[in-house]
């Protein structure tokens, strides 16, 4: 194994190599099973839908429509329907890939989801050819970006707050928009807005979004009205964080979702994901946790900076909540600063601020369990700091048991003899004091490793509570199953950060004033 070389904990690696290389042993942990219709399990999410149909099956909570709006310009919302209709019929698969990329089975009545999407005249509205030209007619880039999310948002706005409004508004983007406003960055400002960019630009665009700045504001004597446009920003995320004062989520489609292409899913996979993310959005459950402990509450605690400060040391804590009975929620924390230079390059909480969040998150699983957890289990992709871990744990009095666990990549990989590397589930441990688990790797059901790179484990690098590590390690891998926007297998990191930076540049978009919605519906 290897660490990486920029690796801030390089040297603590390197010295516990030695330390431990006597102590080293390895174990295979089994496959986490969800729970589908009638009580039925399955470890993937394809052929568990297949055989016993979405979790929600029989309760009053199963969605048999979903109520599908749509904006777009005349051609974007005929695609749509058309892509509708699609969905509605079975789509074969890849001949020879069955496994990995199997049938889709219809997104009708009698088949996986049992539901079907209804859609009407009243619930779609078009851009005409006047509104797309005032949007691609504007002087630069900014301005372009600016006016096509308020166009549509706009839309949107009339569809929400319709009497009888859907369950999903389906924004199909022409690629003019996707093109011209999918993003504004450093120098978006410039005249025109369409010649390329200058290499320092593009390097400044880069650093923007990484957050690295420190070393160019230095370098190119920035002062603080330049910062302001360094702040990058997507249509994805304005649009969703504009329009969620509607109460009606969103699902943003580009013109590849429904032509296809040689760098675009085969179309039942296409299929598989759209179908799920746009039953889990009209509040329809398509997978739960199989093996679960009733009472169990996973939080995920991540930070993100405001897109409408001028400081770039504006930050925020956000608490992704997930129920035992796999209902998402999310909570916006406390605004506060952090300087990188003299504080680190990860932000970290107070001890009133860590209590606080952690006893928010507490009572909202309260307010939709009707009880509180027996056991909380806290992820974060950075060490406890020690008065971060005393917040956390006075919040935690309360709770009978509790886990704060902090996991992340740190460059450091396995190799073994054959085609293929790990099996995912794979846990590497040294003398008990480091653990590395496979999230990716070799999946023995679908006879392949599904990603183009080597993969990487998570190191658990901090661990407080009084769970054995292989439970730990089994929450974990379940949890990197949960993701209700896509039909995939499994992803890499659990469902409780995975998604911290989409929802925190969603979050960071929605002004102090307005109260962002709970449910996790609403950021993916």
């Amino acid at each position: 194994m290897k660490p990486r070389q920029n690796d801030p904990d390089r040297r603590r690696h390197v010295s516990d190599t030695r330390a431990m290389s006597k102590g080293f042993s390895t174990s295979l942990l089994p496959e986490p099973e969800l729970r589908f219709g009638n009580n039925g399990t399955d470890t993937d999410p394809k052929r568990g839908l297949t055989l016993y149909g979405p979790s929600d099956l029989g309760t009053p909570g199963h969605r048999n429509q979903v109520r599908v709006g749509i904006v777009g310009t005349d051609t974007t919302v005929e695609q749509a329907i058309g892509w509708l209709e699609e969905c509605a019929m079975p789509i074969e698969g890849v001949s020879g890939k069955l496994r990995q990329m199997p049938h889709f089975p219809g997104f009708h009545p009698d088949a996986a989801f049992r539901s079907q999407f209804v859609t009407q005249d009243r619930w779609q509205q078009r851009l005409t050819g006047p509104e797309l030209r005032a949007i691609l007619d504007s002087p630069d880039r900014r301005t372009r970006f600016e006016e096509a999310v308020a166009r549509f948002a706009g839309k949107v706005q009339l569809i929400a707050e319709l009497d009888d409004k859907p369950d999903v508004i389906l924004c199909a983007l022409p690629q003019e928009i996707v093109d011209a406003c999918r993003s504004i960055g450093p120098k978006d400002t410039r005249a025109g807005g369409s010649r390329a960019m200058t290499p320092l630009e593009r390097l400044l665009e880069k650093a923007a979004k990484s957050g690295q700045m420190t070393f160019l504001e230095q370098l190119f004597g920035l002062d603080e009205s330049d910062q302001t446009q360094l702040v990058y920003r997507t249509f994805r995320r304005a649009l969703k964080a504009r329009v969620m004062r509607w109460d009606v989520p969103v699902q943003l489609a580009q013109p590849r979702l429904f032509e296809g292409g040689p760098e675009v899913q085969d179309k039942a996979t296409r299929a598989w994901n759209f179908c799920v993310g746009m039953y889990f959005k009209a509040k329809g459950t398509p997978w739960k946790l199989a093996e679960v402990e009733p009472g169990t509450c996973f939080v995920g605690v991540s930070f993100y900076h405001h897109v409408t400060e001028t400081s770039r040391t504006v930050h925020s804590s956000l608490a992704q909540v997930f129920t035992d009975q796999s209902e998402g929620i999310v909570l916006r924390g406390e605004k506060f600063e952090w300087d990188p230079d003299a504080q680190g390059r990860s932000p970290h909480l107070t001890e009133a601020h860590a209590q606080n969040l952690i006893q928010r998150a507490i009572e909202k699983y309260r307010e939709y369990t009707g009880t509180l957890p027996r056991r909380v289990v806290l992820h974060k992709t950075s060490r406890y700091w020690p008065e971060e871990l005393r917040g956390f744990e006075a919040g935690l009095a309360g709770v009978h048991e509790y886990d704060l666990v902090a996991l992340y990549q740190t460059g450091v990989r396995f190799f073994r003899e054959g085609q293929y590397p790990p099996l995912r589930g794979t846990l590497c441990s040294f003398s008990n004091q480091a653990h590395f688990l496979y999230t990716l790797g070799y999946i023995p059901f679908l006879e392949t490793y599904p990603r183009g790179h080597v993969p990487e484990p998570l190191e658990i690098v901090q661990h407080i509570g009084g769970s054995s590590i292989r439970r730990v390690c089994q929450e974990v891998l379940a949890l990197t199953k949960m993701n209700w926007n896509s039909a995939e297998y499994a992803g890499g990191m659990p469902i409780t950060l995975r998604f911290a930076r989409r929802v925190g540049e969603i979050m960071s978009e929605i002004p102090e004033s307005e109260t962002p919605k709970p449910s996790y519906r609403f950021y993916m």
